[in-house]
């Protein structure tokens, strides 16, 4: 069987040719940018089995790959192999992260395999780890449910003021780059352009990415993750797509109490026993019911249930699910007139949380 295979890598820019010209910018600076340049970004196997329609390895190292095989850098080598991400599509089309299946010993025989033979031996690696896991049979009770995009998304978030720019060139090219700057090898206006360049390059191939997986996945789902919240849509696809006949009542409270998605897509998603009866009542969308079941799994007045039902705009945009019982909790305490009232009192409130029940 003929296995597709591709390496994704970023488009070239018109400063391409004047940050790898040694006359302009001196010889390490125009190294490190054809390796940045050439570096991949991403490995990608279409239908390589039966289990696995798509599998892809994204590449988020920040140093270039011949630095990779020096010993001195094996803190390198380890940082790159835990940001590596090895993320698949089931042919139920669910969407999963196969970055916490990677042991110590797989990571090394995987960075070694990505630079030695790519084609094939990297793909036989992934799926001894998917095996070894017993993924390819998904029971509704395998931690396979715990390994979803949730985190790191693919996609670029909606940057707001303020928030880093999309697509940071790699670190070793842009510390050279502002050593060049400060050493008078280039101008301001150069370093500039540069920067620009090589940010909106590396965001164009996040987009290329997030594309591909999106191809792959199920479109009404997608547009229905999609629809709740951008920021969290790799997070709820696939509680979205497991039941389609539910997702409608599964966005309701995603609409509802955005605030709650991470905690529900991590707890309800193949619901355990002890959260079996709230996700029938989400299912069913009994709406009274689901708040008292919600009361009753963060042990909290069903009263606070129902004022954030009403009114979710006290919540922080985004919580982690270890942190919400705890945020739960601390609202129940206090009456609502000493509720955090901006990012800054809340971020104090996660700090307090945080240093008294650490995750």
């Amino acid at each position: 069987m003929t296995i597709r295979f591709e390496v994704l890598r970023v488009d070239s820019t018109p400063l391409d040719h004047l940050l790898e010209d040694a006359g302009v910018v001196g010889s390490e600076l125009a190294y490190l940018a054809e390796e940045q340049r050439q570096l991949p970004r991403a490995w990608v196997w279409r239908d390589a089995s039966s289990d696995w329609p798509l599998l892809t390895v994204l590449i988020p190292g920040s140093e270039p790959l011949w630095m990779l095989r020096h010993p001195v850098f094996t803190p390198i080598v380890r940082r790159w192999g835990l940001a590596l991400r090895v993320i698949g599509v089931s042919r139920e089309r669910m969407g999963f992260d196969f970055r916490a299946l990677l042991d110590d010993a797989t990571l090394r025989a995987l960075l070694s395999a990505l630079l030695d033979e790519p084609r094939h031996q990297p793909l036989d690696l992934i799926h001894e780890a998917l095996a070894r896991a017993m993924l390819q049979r998904m029971p509704e009770s395998n931690d396979a449910f715990t390994h979803l995009l949730r985190r790191g998304f693919v996609h670029p978030p909606c940057y707001r003021t303020g928030d880093a720019e999309p697509g940071h060139p790699r670190s070793l090219l842009l510390k050279r780059l502002q050593h060049a700057l400060r050493d008078g090898q280039i101008e301001l206006e150069l370093y500039s352009r540069a920067l620009r360049a090589l940010r909106q390059r590396e965001h164009q191939i996040s987009l290329r990415v997030g594309a591909l997986l999106d191809a792959s996945l199920d479109p009404l789902s997608v547009k229905r993750s999609q629809s709740h919240n951008q920021r969290i849509h790799w997070g709820s696809y696939n509680w979205l797509h497991r039941n389609p006949r539910h997702a409608p009542a599964r966005l309701h409270l995603l609409r509802r109490m955005p605030w709650i998605a991470d905690w529900a897509c991590e707890h309800l998603l193949g619901a355990s026993a002890p959260a079996s009866r709230l996700q029938q009542s989400i299912d069913t969308g009994q709406e009274s019911q689901v708040l008292e079941d919600l009361a009753r799994v963060f042990a909290v007045d069903p009263n606070l249930m129902r004022r954030l039902w009403r009114d979710p705009s006290p919540m922080p945009e985004s919580i982690d699910p270890w942190q919400l019982p705890r945020v739960l909790g601390w609202l129940n305490t206090f009456p609502e007139r000493r509720w955090p009232r901006d990012d800054a009192q809340w971020l104090g409130v996660l700090e307090e949380i945080t240093a008294l029940c650490p995750p």
